[in-house]
């Protein structure tokens, strides 16, 4: 049986990225545990990752607007710093589920560059496509 059946995932956004759809498992499988999110292509996961998903908090600002920030209070009280940490622990959670074969690894690099990835600009896959996935479920910084 798969292990989407076996987890009763569900899906949380269809497409993600291009042929892959982002799933969370309710009940614990063979790989995929509950409370866990897959990207999935097929039945079985393709990626599994420990949520929570984070959004890039200085997402297109200057480096001068992103130093300005820095230890400054925000609204609730939270500054930037705490903030920027949830997001880079939640990326660096996924870095180690992208590490894939050669064809499975191109077919997620190549559906990223489809959605606007650039890899000379954006820098390493695990920062650009934990921040997308975030902000597709509406995830805030």
């Amino acid at each position: 049986m798969c292990e989407q059946c076996v987890t009763e995932a569900v899906t949380v956004v269809r497409d993600v990225i291009p042929g892959f759809m982002l799933m969370k498992a309710q009940k614990s499988g063979r790989e995929w545990k509950a409370g866990q999110y897959g990207l999935v292509e097929m039945n079985d996961p393709t990626i599994v990752f420990d949520g929570p998903l984070a959004a890039d908090p200085g997402r297109g600002m200057s480096d001068d607007e992103l130093n300005a920030l820095f230890d400054q209070p925000g609204e609730d009280g939270q500054c930037f710093r705490s903030l920027d940490d949830a997001y880079t622990e939640a990326a660096e959670r996924l870095q180690p589920a992208l590490e894939l074969d050669a064809v499975t690894g191109y077919r997620l690099v190549k559906a990223c560059v489809e959605v606007g990835y650039r890899p000379g600009e954006d820098g390493f896959l695990h920062y650009w496509l934990m921040h997308r996935m975030a902000t597709i479920v509406g995830a805030r910084p």
